[in-house]
């Protein structure tokens, strides 16, 4: 089944050519069942993530209702769940601290549309989540430990401003 999915690549990676490319961590080894438990999660997480993507461009178009937020909520709480089972920190850490921010609007205390920021900053959260998944299936495939995503305070730093309530600084500028 699934472990196919997790072959160490024949090509060497080109490390310059995108952000999907960055070096990846230490070798580590992993028992085939720590390879499928991994496995399992990196591909709910991507297909919780694209359902976020619809939910988020459903939202945008002032189709916001307390099912497509209590969706949004459940797609990070998983991930944040099993990201901790898993031992994948940085990927547990901001799916908590989205999953916080669409508790207050769950609850009614944030509204993501009339929020300043707050929906551009749920798009950035799946975003870099995605980009996080992704690094984790490459590091899986390679046998490699997870790297450290140099952008995730700032990100993270933005969501609790809109927890807060507080606009959010502007994300950085990414480096190409």
């Amino acid at each position: 089944g699934r472990l196919e999915r997790f072959e160490v690549p024949r090509a060497k990676p080109d490390f310059n050519a995108s952000d999907e490319d960055a070096p990846l961590g230490p070798a580590v080894e992993r028992d085939p069942e720590t390879i499928e438990t991994l496995g399992e999660f990196i591909t709910e997480s991507e297909e919780g993530l694209d359902r976020c993507d619809q939910i988020l461009m459903g939202i945008e178009s002032g189709a916001q209702d307390p099912d497509a937020i209590n969706a949004l909520f459940r797609v990070f709480h998983t991930i944040k769940g099993v990201a901790a089972f898993v031992e994948v920190t940085e990927a547990q850490s901001l799916a908590h601290t989205t999953e916080t921010l669409l508790a207050k609007s769950r609850d009614g205390k944030l509204d993501l549309v009339t929020t300043p920021g707050a929906l551009d900053v749920v798009f950035e959260s799946v975003e870099a989540m995605r980009a996080q998944i992704s690094a984790a299936r490459r590091a899986v495939e390679a046998s490699r430990g997870f790297m450290r995503s140099p952008g995730l305070p700032g990100l993270l730093g933005r969501l609790e401003a809109v927890i807060r309530g507080e606009v959010p600084p502007p994300s950085a500028p990414r480096a190409r």
